[in-house]
Parts: structure tokens; sequence; C-alpha cells
């Protein structure tokens, strides 16, 4: 299993609007916020601004066969500490939602409703992109990240909620 050290949304960050022109995006963002929220006390938050919202695990784990610009430099192993859990991205036209877990093991999104799938950014395993948030879309979303986060748990990356 292959982790990413950075954000997987650091790339476009220098894309995010400096002014919100569709203040309905602000309250998509914010729902999407609400439901990643109550995890925040056993992760990370990386960023935690009104256009940005990112939360990381905190576990330690090992990489070897570390790579240097496509060559292998044998065996060696380095510490990396965490992974990222979700992320939500306002931007001009859209809110991306990010699920790493999703990205991790595709069985976690195997049942989801065509018009969740539908959200999803091409052929992306962990963004989606959301224009309106309905009620069925936000408890399908809990459903999937609660999932996420018994997925998680399960690898011992973060410690069950209390």
């Amino acid at each position: 299993m292959s982790f990413i050290r950075r954000s997987n949304v650091a790339h476009v960050l220098k894309h995010k609007p400096k002014k919100v022109t569709q203040p309905e995006l602000q309250e998509v963002f914010l729902a999407l916020c609400e439901i990643i929220r109550p995890y925040q006390k056993n992760l990370v938050v990386k960023s935690n601004t009104p256009v940005h919202y990112e939360l990381w695990t905190n576990h330690p784990y090992r990489v070897s066969n570390l790579q240097n610009r496509g060559k292998v430099l044998g065996r060696q192993t380095k510490s990396r500490t965490g992974i990222q859990f979700a992320a939500a991205v306002l931007f001009k036209e859209w809110v991306s939602f990010y699920l790493y877990p999703l990205h991790l093991n595709p069985e976690l999104g195997r049942d989801l409703s065509n018009q969740l799938r539908a959200l999803f950014y091409r052929n992306s395993k962990s963004c989606m992109h959301f224009t309106t948030l309905t009620d069925e879309l936000k408890t399908e979303l809990r459903q999937l990240v609660e999932k996420c986060w018994n997925f998680c748990v399960e690898q011992y990356w973060v410690k069950p909620l209390e």
C-alpha cells in the first residue's frame, strides 16, 4: 500500500479563489466540514481556513525502497508520520471533498448510491465535487466517512472514538 506524504490537494491550492462568488457553495463547504469535524479530536488539523479544511492521522509508519527521480535507492527505510484522512476545499464553481481511505481501499465505496457516485471527479477514487448538498447525500456521506474511519481504526492508524 503506498501513501501520499503531502497533501493530495496541495497542487490545487494555488487555484483557490480569493473571494467566493457563490454563497451557496460556502454553505456546502461548511456542511462538509461539519461531517468530518467530529473526527478532529483524534486527528491532526493540517489546514483550517475559510476555504480549506484538512485532517490527517498521526501514526508513524516505515517506507522502504525509496525512489529518487525514478531510481530505486536500495533497501533504505525511513520513518514517516501520518496520512490524509479527509479534506474539503472551496473553489469558485464547486467544493471538493477528499476521503483518502477510499483511495487506499476502494471496497469502502462499493455500496455508494448512483447519485453520490456521479459526483466523483473523472476517474478519481477519492475526490468528489459538490455544487449542492441534499439531506440524503449528507446522510450517505456521514455513513461513508464512518466506514472510512472504521477502516483506519482497523489498520491501527487512529484510536477509536470515545
